[in-house]
């Protein structure tokens, strides 16, 4: 749900205080999805299985 409301363009304050913590950087590091960090590589890795 963190990452969904992150994709939605809400703030980590504004998730955070949805999912009832206290600090964003508790939601920031544990709950919301990091995403690829780099497309290049992953489509690298893809081509090489």
């Amino acid at each position: 749900m963190a990452t969904r409301l992150d994709d939605a363009g809400l703030s980590a304050r504004q998730i955070a205080d949805h999912l009832g913590h206290s600090r964003p950087s508790l939601t920031q590091d544990v709950y919301l999805g990091r995403g690829t960090a780099s497309p290049e590589a992953a489509d690298a890795l893809h081509r090489s299985f």
